[in-house]
């Protein structure tokens, strides 16, 4: 009877990167083992980061949209564009050097991120938001816009960013003419039946929009439809110079009413 063949690891005939990781997701960001600089910079990688140079620098006003199929890379890539834009002089220096041979040719792009890192005039604020699967709709989009860009401005130590979404709508409700003018198109037509307004008044609104209660699993909270009616309300549009003074403004995200 032949003897079994004895076992042998992997690492006899395969070298095992550790750092390697099939998924972006906010614990590997987080983990010290995945590093972002091994991001190969394949062509379409560089076409990308050329890009979202030309749009910041305004040469192209034109945002830059990212698609495909799960596991192409598209976290990955944005996780890449966000720390060459984030990380010091010396770290992009680095990126640039362990890819010479991609990236040969391509120093005006290096300038143009350390441009970026030495103007102490516009600094550059990267925001990102992993999972999107609790939003559904346009509102909630922008308020997950508003709410992650406030949040990394307050991070960052700017006052200006204090102020979630809901904060600001409840705070536009609260002015006496903006809260008559919605509680007319609250009680009328189809908006009349929003479930959210059931049997409340505009100040009760007020108090769900300013509460935080807890995300569920989904990750909304109960203020999340009563901040969708608010700002589907087809409330008029801001006035126009001219118009009467106190005429209010719609709230930050709603939809402007039809001509």
């Amino acid at each position: 009877m032949a003897n079994p063949t004895p076992s042998r690891p992997y690492s006899q005939f395969f070298e095992i990167d550790e750092s390697y990781y099939p998924e972006i997701n906010p614990n590997s960001i987080k983990s010290k083992k995945i590093e972002w600089y091994k991001t190969f910079p394949h062509e379409t990688f560089i076409k990308f980061i050329e890009g979202a140079v030309r749009m910041i620098t305004r040469e192209d006003p034109h945002c830059l949209w990212v698609e495909g199929s799960y596991g192409t890379g598209k976290s990955r890539t944005m996780w890449a564009l966000r720390n060459l834009l984030s990380c010091s002089e010396e770290d992009a220096r680095k990126y640039f050097e362990r890819y010479e041979n991609q990236l040969e040719g391509k120093s005006e792009l290096l300038d143009a991120l350390i441009g970026f890192k030495r103007d102490k005039q516009r600094k550059i604020l990267t925001v990102d938001r992993y999972d999107s699967g609790e939003i559904d709709s346009i509102p909630r989009l922008v308020a997950a816009v508003y709410d992650s860009v406030s949040e990394a401005l307050v991070a960052n130590g700017y006052k200006t960013g204090g102020g979630a979404l809901r904060e600001r709508v409840a705070e536009w409700l609260s002015n006496s003419a903006n809260a008559k003018v919605f509680d007319i198109y609250r009680n009328d037509g189809v908006f009349s039946q929003r479930g959210s307004f059931a049997n409340k008044t505009v100040q009760q609104i007020v108090k769900e929009l300013r509460q935080a209660p807890e995300r569920d699993e989904e990750g909304k909270t109960p203020a999340d439809e009563l901040l969708d009616d608010v700002l589907a309300a087809p409330l008029p549009a801001a006035p126009a110079p001219g118009d009467v003074k106190d005429a209010p403004a719609p709230p930050p995200g709603a939809r402007p009413a039809e001509p």
